[in-house]
């Protein structure tokens, strides 16, 4: 079925053309939702992407060649061009807003340069920490043992008993002299094969994807068979579930279909349907976005608050990973009158 279909948990359990040896099929992430043409803000946005496609070597190039593979939904790119890790993984526990580093298993938090509203957030990811949970800026720590401020409250861990953390752009970790694509949606052939296409010779790889690419030559200089072959490594981000709940005034002019209302327009801007960019990989989602499309429903429409949350919605704002794409369904939005 075409177009825009939201796909909750579960909802995915019909096999539509019968292959042998596949039983059944049951979706245990929601979907990230398509669309039927591409938004003028979306299209703006990958055109901006595709202007360096023209170049190589660059991160820019390599994510407008990906961003030019049929089906490809959303990417992101980053590049460590040091020769050490980017990127720590060790052990703390946070109390309140203090993330307290006991112990350094590899590398050091990148406090240099400092994220901005062009970078990915420095997030901090283990057991039990909160979804978005990013540094803002240094207590005693100067990237190894020792204390950091955090975005978002929380107990996690104690001195006592700490638990494995990792720290790094987006919450992930880049190998020495290596790229980072995260890429969502397209065939994952033709997006290693548009990544092979502008990296240059001797750059590693980061990722969960891995695929074969062959090398027969330069169009006005051919190899012959046996082509040499080269593996090309990508992310897939995971599918992240995000929930919003909404307050609104109770008056006499509310109609009967205002929750619903409501909830389409948090959907539409949260896809960009409303001409506005939408949620991707590696982007912080704000509460604030949809209030928009919400005072846009009429002059009954009067908002007290809106909460987020990839849990309980509880933030102003979430920062998603670069190895997350976010995902919203109409279930997970609730709209409250009082």
């Amino acid at each position: 079925t075409t177009g825009p279909i939201a796909c909750p948990i579960g909802f995915l359990n019909t096999i539509y053309q019968a292959i042998p040896g596949w039983d059944s099929i049951n979706n245990a992430v929601a979907g990230v939702t398509g669309r039927n043409v591409e938004s003028r803000s979306d299209f703006e946005f990958r055109r901006v992407q595709s202007v360096a496609n023209n170049s190589q070597a660059s991160i820019q190039a390599i994510i407008g060649a990906v961003f030019g593979v049929s089906g490809v939904l959303d990417a992101y790119g980053l590049v460590n061009d040091t020769n050490a890790q980017l990127g720590f993984t060790g052990t703390g526990y946070i109390l309140g807003t203090t993330l307290t580093v006991s112990t350094v298993v590899s590398g050091t938090i990148p406090l240099s340069p400092a994220p901005n509203a062009q970078s990915p957030s420095l997030l901090v990811v283990g057991s039990g920490v909160a979804q978005g949970t990013a540094i803002t800026s240094a207590g005693t720590g100067t990237g190894g043992t020792g204390t950091y401020i955090v975005n978002i409250s929380q107990t996690v861990g104690s001195s006592g008993s700490p638990i494995s953390i990792t720290i790094g752009p987006g919450g992930v970790i880049l190998v020495p002299n290596s790229i980072y694509v995260s890429v969502y949606g397209g065939l994952a052939q033709s997006v290693a094969n548009a990544i092979w296409s502008k990296k240059m010779p001797g750059c590693n790889y980061n990722g969960n994807t891995t695929e074969t690419v062959v090398d027969t030559g330069p169009a006005n200089y051919p190899y012959n068979p046996p082509y040499p072959s080269y593996s090309v490594t990508f992310e897939t981000p995971t599918p992240l579930a995000l929930n919003v709940a909404i307050t609104m005034q109770n008056n006499a002019s509310v109609p009967s279909t205002a929750a619903g209302q409501i909830q389409q327009a948090v959907l539409n801007a949260f896809s960009g349907a409303d001409g506005g960019l939408r949620a991707r990989i590696g982007s912080v989602v704000f509460a604030s976005r949809f209030y928009a499309g919400i005072a846009a429903l009429g002059s009954w429409a009067q908002v007290y608050s809106i909460l987020i949350g990839a849990g309980s919605p509880t933030q102003n704002s979430i920062a998603i990973g670069v190895n997350q794409i976010p995902t919203l369904i109409q279930a997970n939005i609730s709209v409250s009158f009082v």
